[in-house]
C-alpha cells in the first residue's frame, strides 16, 4: 500500500519589484486570448483573480473527491487498512500537477504588499486592499538574465475591485468592477494569470498594427496612485519637458524663467543685428502685408533653452511678396568627400557655426511684420500701435534663404573663393600648389586645407566678417559623428547618436533585434483599404520613414534599399509599410553604429554596381544599387528604381551601369574641379558578365538593338 505525501499549498506565484528594484513595465505584444468570449480591453484585474479563485476551487474539489475515491478503493485492497485520507484543506496546489502543459508561465503579475499571509491557508475569499500605493509589473522571462523576483504574494491580498483597462489611446487606467466568469477554460484562465497587467503602448492609438510586430511597442513606466473603491489611476513617470508651441505656454510652464531669458537673448540679438525699427502702423501702405511672429522654443542636447523669433511667412504670395526663395545646400556626398580628402592629405578639418545666419543678410523689398509676443510696442506720446519694418531678413520670411546664401557667396567671391560647378555650396581657394576647401550647409561651415596658416587666415576672414563660433576640429555635424585618429590616419563617419534618439524617440529602446534590415519582399503599394493607416498613424510612419531616409543619405549605406521601399508607399502608408519601418528601427537597435572609414594612403576611386530584374509588384521595374569609394570609405552609393521596365537581366544590369558611369563623371569632375588628379578612367565592377560584354563590345542582335540608344547615346 502506498499513499501521495501531502504536498503544502502555495499561493499564486505572483512576482513583485521591491522599493530597491522600482517599477519597471517591458511591454508585451497585445494579443486577444484565443476562443475567449471577452474583448481583451474587458479582461480586467478583478476578473482574472476572481475566475483564477473560483477554478481553484473548484479542481480543490474534483482532486479531494477523487482522492478520498482512491484512498477508499486502496483501502479496501490493504489488509492492514493503511488508507488515508486528506483533510478539507489538504487538496495539493493546482499549481504544481494540474497546471495545463500549454500554458505560459513567462510573464507574472505582481502586487506586493508589506502584510504577511498564510501560505497553507486556501484562498476561498478575496479581501480588500489598502489604499496606498501598489507598484504592477510585467516581465517576460526570454529578454531576462534572471527573475525578477522568488517571492510569492497571496491573492488574497490582491484588491477585489482593482481592475486594470486599457483606453482608446493605449493608456493603462485602474477602475473598479467585476465581469461574469462564464465561457472560460482553465488554460484560458493561466494565460489571463500571466498577463495579469496590460500593456501600455504609449501613444500609439490602436493596437492593430501590435499583433503583427510586437517588439515595437513603446516603453511606458506608470504606477497605480490609488486603489479606491470607484477609480484608481496610472500616471507616466517618464514624462520630459515640454516644449511650449506659444509664448503663453512658455510663460504658464514651470521652466517659466528659462523660457523667458531665452525670449529676452533672442530680442537682444535681433536689435544687435539692426533686424528691425519700429514704425507707426499707419506709415504702413495700404494693401501691404502686416506677417505675424511667434518665438519657437527647443531645449538643445546640452541643456540650453533656445528661443527663435519667426515671421509667418505662409502668408506671403510668391511673385508679389517676394521674388526668388530658393538656397542650395551643399550635397551630403560632398561632405563625405571632405572627409576623404582631409583624411588623405592628413589636413585637419575645422568646423565653424555662423551665429544667426538669415541676420546678416539685408531685405531686398519692405516687409512689415507685427512685435514679437510679451512686448509693448506704442508710441509712448501718441499712444498709437506700432509694428516691425525688417531691415534684415528674419526666419519664417520666404526669402530669407536666397538672401543669407546671396550674402555669403558675395562674401566668400570677394575673399578670393571660387564657387565649384558641381556643388554650388562648395568652394576652392588656390594660392600656388596650396588648396583650402569649403564646404557649405546653410549655416555649418567645414573648411580644410594643406597650409595652417593660409587655413588660419582664411578663417579670421570669415568670423571678421560675420558673427561666427571657431568650433574647432569637426566633431559632429549635421547629426555626422567625425572621429579622427591621425596616428593609425583614419578618419570615421557615424551616426550612432542620432540612431539612439530615434529609439527613444519611437519607443524602440528595448525592441528585439534583427539581424537584416530588409523586411524581405518589395511591398506594394496597392494594399486594402482596410489596411491603410489612419492620420495619426500615418503621420508616425512618415516621420519613421524620413528619419531612416536621412540616416540612409548620411551614412548608412546599409539602409539604402529599406529606405527605397518605405519611401514608395509614404503619402498612403498602410499597416505592412509601418511594420517594415519599425523592423528597419529594430534593425538599427541591434547595429546603431556601422561607421564610414576613410584611411590615409588609398585614394582610389572605385566603383560597385549590381541590379535586381523585374522585382517592383506595381510595375516590374528593376532597382540599381551602386557603391563609390574613395580612400578606402564609401563617398556615393545608393537604391534608385530604374526609370525603364527592363525586358531581360541584361538590360536591367546595363541600366545599372549607365547609371553608375554618370556618377563616376560627376565625382570624377567635381575632383577636378578641387584640383585634384583627373580619375582618368573609373573602374565600374559588376557581377552580369552578360551587360559587361554588351557594354564593351559593339555586339547588335535582336534582342540588343534598342540598348544602345537607350543607354549609350551622346550626352547620356
Amino acid at each position: 500500500m502506498w499513499f501521495r505525501p501531502r504536498q503544502p499549498d502555495l499561493p499564486v506565484p505572483f512576482q513583485y519589484s521591491t522599493e530597491a528594484n522600482g517599477y519597471e513595465s517591458d511591454v508585451l505584444s497585445f494579443t486577444s486570448l484565443l476562443d475567449s468570449p471577452h474583448s481583451t480591453s474587458a479582461l480586467d484585474f478583478t476578473a482574472q483573480n476572481e475566475l483564477l479563485r473560483q477554478e481553484v476551487r473548484k479542481m480543490q474539489q474534483d482532486n479531494l473527491a477523487r482522492e478520498k475515491l482512491r484512498l477508499e478503493l486502496d483501502g479496501h485492497e490493504d489488509e492492514h487498512g493503511n488508507g488515508q485520507d486528506l483533510g478539507d484543506g489538504d487538496a495539493p496546489s493546482p499549481h504544481l500537477p494540474s497546471t495545463p502543459a500549454g500554458s505560459s508561465s513567462e510573464t507574472h503579475a505582481s502586487s506586493p504588499s508589506p502584510s504577511s499571509s498564510n501560505p497553507t491557508e486556501p484562498d476561498t475569499s478575496a479581501s480588500t486592499g489598502s489604499s496606498g500605493m501598489r507598484r504592477l509589473q510585467v516581465t517576460r522571462a526570454s529578454t531576462r538574465g534572471k527573475p525578477t523576483s522568488d517571492d510569492h504574494i497571496d491573492v488574497n491580498l490582491v484588491p477585489a475591485n482593482l481592475e486594470v483597462t486599457m483606453n482608446d489611446r493605449g493608456r493603462a487606467h485602474a477602475t473598479t468592477g467585476r465581469v461574469e466568469p462564464s465561457g472560460l477554460s482553465f488554460t484560458q484562465l493561466a494565460e489571463i494569470a500571466d498577463q495579469a497587467q496590460l500593456p501600455c503602448p504609449g501613444d500609439t492609438e490602436d493596437f492593430a498594427h501590435v499583433a503583427e510586430d510586437p517588439f515595437t511597442v513603446p516603453r511606458a513606466h506608470a504606477y497605480v496612485t490609488t486603489t479606491h473603491e470607484h477609480h484608481g489611476i496610472l500616471e507616466e513617470t517618464n514624462q520630459a519637458i515640454k516644449i511650449p508651441n506659444t509664448y503663453d505656454e512658455a510663460m504658464s510652464s514651470p521652466q517659466r524663467e528659462e523660457w523667458k531669458g531665452a525670449c529676452s537673448k533672442e530680442m537682444d540679438n535681433l536689435r544687435k543685428h539692426n533686424v528691425y525699427n519700429l514704425v507707426p502702423l499707419s506709415s504702413v501702405p495700404k494693401g501691404e502685408k502686416i506677417l505675424g511672429t511667434k518665438f519657437v522654443f527647443e531645449k538643445k542636447l546640452d541643456g540650453r533653452f533656445k528661443a527663435r523669433l519667426v515671421v509667418g511667412g505662409h502668408r506671403q504670395e510668391p511673385g508679389q511678396d517676394y521674388g526668388r526663395s530658393y538656397a542650395p545646400v551643399c550635397r551630403i556626398g560632398s561632405i563625405r568627400m571632405t572627409c576623404a580628402i582631409g583624411c588623405h592629405n592628413n589636413w585637419p578639418i575645422y568646423q565653424l557655426d555662423v551665429v544667426g545666419a538669415f541676420l546678416n543678410a539685408l531685405c531686398d523689398r519692405d516687409v512689415y511684420v507685427r512685435p514679437a509676443p510679451g512686448t509693448s510696442a506704442k508710441n509712448s506720446a501718441t499712444g498709437e500701435p506700432m509694428v516691425y519694418k525688417l531691415e534684415r531678413s528674419l526666419y519664417g520670411l520666404s526669402q530669407s534663404p536666397a538672401l543669407w546664401n546671396d550674402t555669403l557667396d558675395e562674401s566668400l567671391t570677394v575673399f578670393g573663393w571660387k564657387r565649384t560647378q558641381s556643388d554650388p555650396c562648395v568652394y576652392v581657394y588656390t594660392s600656388g600648389n596650396i588648396i583650402v576647401i569649403l564646404t557649405v550647409y546653410v549655416d555649418d561651415i567645414l573648411i580644410t586645407g594643406g597650409d595652417q596658416q593660409l587655413v588660419d587666415q582664411k578663417k579670421k576672414e570669415l568670423t571678421d566678417r560675420f558673427e561666427m563660433t571657431d568650433m574647432g576640429e569637426v566633431k559632429r555635424i549635421l547629426g555626422i559623428d567625425v572621429q579622427r585618429d591621425y596616428e593609425q590616419g583614419t578618419l570615421a563617419i557615424s551616426q550612432g547618436h542620432y540612431v539612439n534618439t530615434l529609439m527613444e524617440r519611437f519607443g524602440m529602446q528595448e525592441a528585439n533585434p534583427v539581424s537584416t534590415p530588409g523586411y524581405g519582399v518589395e511591398i506594394s503599394t496597392n494594399q486594402p483599404q482596410d489596411q491603410i493607416l489612419g492620420p495619426t498613424e500615418k503621420k508616425i510612419d512618415q516621420s519613421m520613414t524620413g528619419s531612416i531616409l536621412y540616416l540612409a543619405q548620411c551614412t548608412r549605406f546599409d539602409l539604402s534599399y529599406a529606405a527605397l521601399q518605405l519611401s514608395k508607399a509614404c503619402s498612403n502608408p498602410a499597416q505592412v509599410n509601418m511594420t517594415a519601418a519599425k523592423h528597419v528601427l529594430r534593425y538599427l537597435r541591434g547595429n546603431p553604429v556601422l561607421p564610414i572609414v576613410y584611411k590615409r594612403g588609398q585614394f582610389r576611386l572605385a566603383a560597385f554596381t549590381d541590379s535586381s530584374f523585374g522585382a517592383n509588384p506595381d510595375n516590374g521595374r528593376s532597382t540599381t544599387g551602386y557603391l563609390f569609394f574613395l580612400a578606402g570609405g564609401l563617398i556615393s552609393y545608393g537604391a534608385k528604381t530604374q526609370t525603364l521596365t527592363a525586358q531581360s537581366t541584361v538590360e536591367a544590369e546595363i541600366q545599372a551601369l549607365s547609371y553608375s558611369a554618370r556618377e563616376a563623371v560627376y565625382i570624377s569632375n567635381f575632383m577636378t574641379e578641387l584640383n585634384f588628379k583627373t580619375f582618368g578612367s573609373v573602374p565600374i565592377n559588376s557581377d552580369s558578365t552578360g551587360a559587361l560584354t554588351v557594354a564593351g563590345n559593339a555586339m547588335h542582335s535582336p534582342r540588343t538593338k534598342h540598348v544602345a540608344l537607350r543607354y549609350f547615346s551622346s550626352g547620356s
